[in-house]
């Protein structure tokens, strides 16, 4: 602990010792021995010279002749430096002639004719008053020895806060959980330095692993972050494979750090399983419910469900539910989106009118793909209605009356009225919706990265890789000659194969509607010529829901002169 200086230290002190007038830095001016000034004997005035030879004469006393009486004397030590000082030490050699009687501060120690202060640490500004009360020892005359020594040390010692250049930087990467397959998604990747100097040349390795691939360049490159900062950068990957998946990212910068970082994200894929809740016990001409059940076991959303069944000859619906085509015997559902472990069910009411098996076929489709199931449902009969079984059967199947067996055995059969399926994927281009027949599409789903082809038309927008095979993306909207959209999450890609899958392209389009059916009886020559370019690859136009609907051909699209050199087998 540094000295104290307390108020007293100066007390009782000669005024050449008073701590006011000492000046900056170490001060061991004003010793003077003694402290007071001795009172002076008069001399008087000379005496004739005797003559010789001449007596001794006496030297003036400079002191009383008493000795023996205590006097005061002392130093003051003064620290104006900028800095503390640290083991500062007082050492006083006595003079000759002198007994010290005591000190203050009390001496630290005494060896011979030495004594030595010891005050530890002083702060800038310390004034430190040392005292000493003697007494001249029995004839000596210690005026003569004129001023007392003393002598100091002292060692200064500063600390300075110097930073420590630490380089060091950080990664993270923050993204969805989960992405649907075939689907692309963006991870954030945020750089920080969190060292104590700049890092530059920083370099960010990617890599994904599982059912995830990079769309995004394997490396990041930034000039520089400053202590303290930080840098972002989007990292795009898609859903290649079902399963869990990850994305890496090391970084490296100069001054030498280093930093990883990982995020993990699932690819994900619905599943739609198809199922029916029959009835055990199928009677004719009785009524039982009948319920189709089609369920998404998968781990993301189905898109754009569609649930057809086909009702069996000779059974009918009670009432007709909406979305039943009576000529194709088709009861159709949908919906726009069936999230993971969600349902979609069709119930029905079901009359056998003979007896028998009918075979329910259902099936359900989103824009992946789609699962088939059927239902052998037997009817039995009921014996109190048996008498009319053959006349309900002649008229569901269409007999003409000639075709009911005669006495002699013989039978006419007539043409039966049951109806054919014409499914139809119905899309928009602009502000026209167009159909292409469901044989002929072979995959709906979001519109992929793709790689340009110099020299190609404008509405090539170039190639792109479909589950291993290499396909021209061609923009509808460019091709049938319409102005450009705006970006939208509604644009879908249609893979539409000519017959016999020959020739295969992809079709960006704006949305699909949905799945429709249109028997060829709907398809007609438009009233009013059409000039557009579609025009030369249609079939005709059909009314559905009070609107029109452009019906293509895919093999005059896909085998027109002007698409052909830019197809893809």
């Amino acid at each position: 602990m540094p000295p104290t200086n307390p108020a007293d230290d100066s007390a009782g002190m000669p005024d050449w010792m008073g701590a006011d007038d000492t000046p900056e830095g170490l001060d061991l001016s004003g010793m003077l021995l003694p402290a007071e000034p001795p009172p002076t004997i008069p001399t008087p005035a000379p005496a004739p010279a005797p003559p010789p030879p001449t007596p001794p004469t006496t030297r003036p006393a400079r002191r009383p002749a008493t000795h023996g009486e205590p006097f005061l004397y002392g130093a003051v030590v003064s620290f104006g430096s900028k800095v503390a000082s640290n083991e500062v030490q007082v050492e006083h050699d006595i003079p000759p002639g002198v007994r010290v009687l005591a000190t203050s501060p009390i001496a630290t120690s005494s060896s011979g004719r030495t004594l030595t202060w010891k005050f530890g640490r002083a702060e800038v500004g310390t004034k430190i008053p040392i005292r000493i009360k003697a007494v001249a020892i029995n004839g000596v005359d210690w005026a003569d020895h004129g001023q007392a020594t003393f002598r100091t040390s002292y060692v200064t010692r500063s600390s300075f806060g110097v930073p420590v250049i630490r380089p060091a930087v950080s990664l993270e990467m923050a993204g969805p959980a989960g992405v649907e397959l075939g689907a692309a998604t963006e991870f954030t990747l945020k750089v920080r330095n969190t060292g104590t100097c700049p890092v530059r040349d920083i370099r960010v390795q990617l890599s994904a692993t599982g059912g995830l691939s990079l769309l995004s360049d394997t490396a990041i490159a930034f000039a520089a972050i400053p202590t303290a900062g930080a840098v972002t950068a989007t990292v795009r990957v898609a859903g290649r494979t079902a399963g869990e998946g990850a994305v890496l990212a090391d970084v490296v910068a100069v001054p030498h750090a280093v930093g990883a970082a990982q995020a993990t994200c699932a690819v994900t894929v619905a599943k739609l399983d198809l199922s029916f809740a029959e009835s055990e016990h199928w009677k004719v001409n009785r009524e039982q419910p009948l319920r189709v059940v089609v369920r998404n076991s998968g781990t993301a959303a189905a898109r754009m469900v569609g649930l057809r069944v086909t009702i069996p000859t000779g059974w009918k619906l009670t009432p007709e539910p909406t979305g039943y085509d009576a000529a194709s015997r088709v009861v159709f559902t949908q919906v726009d989106r069936l999230e993971p472990q969600a349902e979609l069910a069709l119930p029905l009411t079901v009359q056998p009118s003979l007896p028998g098996t009918g075979v329910f076929r259902a099936v359900a489709e989103d824009m992946t793909g789609e699962c088939v199931a059927e239902l052998h449902a037997k009817a039995e009969l009921d014996a109190a209605e048996s008498h009319s079984i053959l006349e309900r059967f002649v008229q569901e199947v269409g007999y003409a009356p000639s075709a009911v067996a005669t006495d002699t055995g013989s039978t006419a059969k007539a043409a039966s009225p049951i109806g054919r399926e014409h499914p139809h994927v119905i899309f928009a281009v602009a502000d026209t919706e167009y159909a292409f027949p469901l044989s002929s599409v072979r995959e709906i789903g979001r519109p992929p990265a793709s790689t340009p082809l110099p020299g190609s038309p404008d509405w090539l927008v170039g190639v792109a890789n479909i589950r291993g095979g290499i396909l021209s993306m061609v923009d509808m909207r460019a091709f049938f000659d319409e102005k450009p959209g705006a970006a939208s999450h509604d644009r879908r890609l249609l893979v539409v194969t000519a017959p016999g899958g020959d020739l295969s392209a992809g079709l960006l389009v704006d949305r699909v509607r949905g799945i429709q059916s249109i028997p060829p009886e709907q398809v007609r020559v438009p009233a009013a010529p059409i000039t557009a370019r579609c025009s030369a690859y249609m079939a005709g136009v059909a009314g559905l829901d009070r609107r029109q609907v452009v019906v293509l051909v895919p093999d005059r699209l896909l085998l027109a002169p002007e698409f052909l050199p830019f197809g893809s087998a």
